[in-house]
């Protein structure tokens, strides 16, 4: 008799088979929700910055480009007093779309300003590759000085000369 309780207490500690494939299922489910949700976090963490971070960078916007037409053509006389000549085209390169509108609006004071300031330079200056790299930092800061009057911002980045003829 000793041995039917025995063996009757061992089949009850033993689950069923359903039982048994239940517990399975259920830690089975519980380990791929863990899964799932640890690497959500994870990438969560990873992929979407801080409102600071993008705070901090700014955006930059497009550059765009904008040729005062037609080319200025000048005279001025050189140390010995002739008379020369100087065609220059000039584009500017800006990140502000207000800033090109106001040029566009302004054109015959902005052409009038840089006439002015082509016609003052000097013939052997504008010879060497320095001179026209101080030229074009002059017409920025002439271009920067009337936009910052204008639209309260200096609006203009750089200066190209795409033509530059002396005669």
């Amino acid at each position: 008799m000793a041995e039917k309780d025995l063996e009757l207490s061992e089949d009850e500690e033993k689950p069923s088979g359903k039982k048994s494939l239940i517990l399975y299922i259920l830690i089975g489910v519980v380990a791929v929700g863990a899964g799932i949700g640890g690497t959500l976090f994870f990438l969560k963490g990873d992929s979407a910055p801080s409102s600071e971070a993008v705070a901090e960078e700014p955006v930059k916007k497009k550059a765009e480009y904008f040729a005062l037409r037609p080319p200025f053509i000048v005279n001025f006389k050189d140390d010995k007093g002739r008379q020369r000549f100087l065609q220059i085209g000039v584009s500017v390169m800006s990140r502000e779309s207000e800033a090109i509108d106001a040029l566009k609006t302004h054109a015959p004071l902005v052409r009038n300003n840089l006439i002015l300031l082509f016609s003052g330079q000097s013939f052997a200056e504008l010879q060497k590759p320095e001179g026209k790299d101080k030229l074009a930092e002059l017409t920025l800061v002439e271009l920067q000085t009337f936009l910052q009057q204008e639209i309260d911002s200096p609006g203009v980045e750089k200066i190209l000369f795409t033509d530059f003829v002396m005669q």
